[in-house]
């Protein structure tokens, strides 16, 4: 005659596998590195940072989604890409087949190149090449920092120029030695603020609609 079927057999099952799909879910949950997949979206950006100490030759900064793509070319027949989320401070490494390598969580907090640093000087306004740029300066013992805004003009049909903006940030030690200087593009024109002209120096945001 066969044995019983115990009737806790069934509960351990369910919870073995409850246990299970905690584990392959818990690296993907708010706060933790999301599933690696390269965006396509930044195969076609070639801005290239300037006078820079790092092999990284295309950097590009979403500021609107909070990103920083990079990619490296420090062995010709070698390229590297690598996604930063500005947010979470976690880093997804790409091969140059677009193939995730890994996923990790950056041991050091990234720079918010989407920021205005806190207690900035406003400098002034200057125009190169039909662009308005507006700078800020920040001072302190270990480091100066200039960031700007660039706005790309455009007429409208009103006849008035406007445009979306691409802030880059320069920073460089002090002592007059560049050990670091490099520059990041804005890849979309980001938050706007028509009113930004009428306050300079009092931005909530970086990106704004400069209007003639």
């Amino acid at each position: 005659m066969p044995k019983p079927v115990r009737a806790h057999a069934p509960i351990l099952i369910h919870v073995v596998a409850g246990l299970v799909f905690v584990l392959l879910a818990f690296p993907y949950v708010k706060g933790y590195p999301q599933p690696c997949r390269f965006p396509r979206q930044y195969e076609g950006f070639r801005f290239q940072s300037s006078y820079t100490a790092v092999a990284d030759d295309y950097v590009a900064v979403d500021c609107d989604r909070r990103i920083m793509y990079t990619r490296s070319t420090k062995d010709k027949d070698i390229q590297r890409f690598v996604i930063v989320d500005l947010t979470t401070n976690v880093m997804h490494i790409f091969n140059q087949e677009r193939q995730c390598v890994k996923t990790v969580a950056r041991a050091f907090e990234a720079i918010d190149y989407c920021e205005i640093s806190r207690g900035a000087t406003f400098t002034g306004e200057i125009t190169l090449e039909g662009n308005k740029r507006l700078g800020w300066v920040a001072t302190n013992d270990k480091k100066y920092e200039q960031t700007s805004v660039v706005t790309r003009m455009s007429k409208t049909e009103a006849g008035t120029s406007s445009g979306g903006c691409l802030p880059f940030i320069f920073r460089v030690r002090s002592d007059r030695h560049i050990l670091m200087a490099n520059t990041f593009y804005d890849v979309k024109p980001g938050i706007s603020d028509p009113h930004a002209q009428k306050h300079l120096g009092d931005y909530t945001s970086k990106c704004f609609l400069y209007v003639q």
